[in-house]
């Protein structure tokens, strides 16, 4: 008895060093910036700063050149960009801080179980495996390489730099540049959480190839014991929907002069923020789904076969010499199993309500594509 519970307090401290050891990014500099969203939102704050002082104070060294072309008068959609940013940096480092729970809860509440039978070895080197995933350095400066050359291409599409350089005076255009620059960093650390989501959903992914999953049928939480999986995996997901909300209603509203931003908003939200929610949440949860379905499966056929044998019984005794009373008690056990039936149940197959998850995964998408069909629509029949 003390032996195991030496054995447990032990592989408690072992995932506790675990823990306070564990970096998010490979880089000190990385792991700062992103463990406490006071940075990232004070870049946003001083993208505000420096738009406002552009569009209402009138020194004559920070003003346009045109009184008609003050940034926030002219691009209104900045307003939804930086709100957006700032929510986004919010949720994501919130969320960020959820992976220790997650993983210890997966471990404490016995909803895994060790193939080989040593759950605290094989649990601790399948986070050190994680660890050294997140840890990688090329892969995920690499998909910040390519956002931040996506961005400059629309950048250069637009002629933004030629804008500011053409319409403001050299001490506002600076101040523009400086936050330019600022944007392009937003897009690194954008490419740095992508990889720190896909190696999480990846590693979610495997626990279902590494760990057998207990999963309860009749589960409260209607999920089969599972929903904290979903929960975290939505969680991951919603700084992201936040973020294409924002990015929506600069694509639908148009409330800018020139079209740039809301070009801009456009690629964002189906080159980016729809892969990105699909692969956080499914590519994560579907190996989940997988082994839900596979215990469904196997449910529905032993309660068939039981059915079966419980019909063979009461048709045999309900014959002129069967007994009465063994066909009666077939049949009781025969309405009590059917009370058991997958269907009656509502068996689940994934760690989520499927339907409203799906919905809110894919609203941003479907807000841009519903409204251009209906503007489409009108363009064509109604608009003379």
């Amino acid at each position: 008895m003390s032996t195991k519970k030496t054995n447990s307090t032990k592989s408690q401290s072992d995932f506790t060093a675990f823990w306070k050891q564990f970096q998010l990014l490979p880089w000190k500099w990385a792991n700062v910036i992103t463990s406490n969203p006071v940075y990232l939102v004070s870049s946003a704050l001083y993208g505000y700063v420096v738009l406002g002082v552009l569009t209402y104070f009138s020194n004559p060294w920070v003003m346009p050149i045109s009184l008609e072309d003050q940034p926030l008068k002219l691009y209104p959609s900045l307003h939804f960009f930086l709100i957006g940013w700032m929510l986004v940096v919010i949720l994501m480092i919130r969320w960020r801080h959820t992976i220790p729970q997650f993983f210890q809860w997966s471990y404490d509440s016995g909803r895994i179980r060790a193939r080989q039978g040593n759950l605290v070895e094989e649990y601790s080197q399948y986070l050190h495996e994680y660890q050294r995933g997140l840890r990688n350095k090329y892969i995920p400066l690499t998909l910040s390489a390519l956002l931040v050359a996506m961005l400059v291409s629309l950048l250069q599409k637009t002629n933004a730099i030629p804008f500011i350089l053409d319409n403001y005076t050299p001490a506002a255009a600076v101040f523009l540049i400086i936050g330019t620059c600022v944007s392009l960093f937003w897009v690194v650390m954008i490419g740095l959480f992508s990889w720190v989501l896909y190696v999480t959903a990846m590693y979610i992914g495997k626990l279902t190839q590494r760990f057998d999953l207990e999963i309860q049928a009749s589960h409260p939480d209607r999920c089969g014991g599972l929903k904290p999986f979903g929960d975290f995996c939505l969680g991951a997901a919603v700084p992201i929907i936040v973020g294409g909300l924002a990015l929506v209603a600069v694509s639908i509203l148009r409330l800018d002069f020139y079209s740039a931003l809301s070009r801009i908003a456009t690629t964002f939200i189906f080159v980016v923020v729809g892969p990105l929610t699909a692969l956080t949440v499914f590519m994560s949860l579907w190996s989940v789904h997988i082994k839900m379905s596979e215990h469904r499966k196997a449910y529905a056929d032993g309660f068939a076969e039981q059915i079966l044998l419980l019909e063979r019984d009461v048709f045999a005794n309900t014959r002129e010499k069967g007994d009465l009373n063994k066909a009666k008690t077939a049949k009781e056990k025969l309405e009590i199993l059917r009370s058991l039936h997958p269907d009656q149940l509502d068996y689940p197959v994934w760690p989520f309500r499927f339907t409203r998850t799906v919905l809110t995964i894919f609203s941003p998408q479907l807000l841009v594509t519903l409204v251009g069909i209906v503007t489409t629509i009108y363009s064509t029949f109604f608009k003379k």
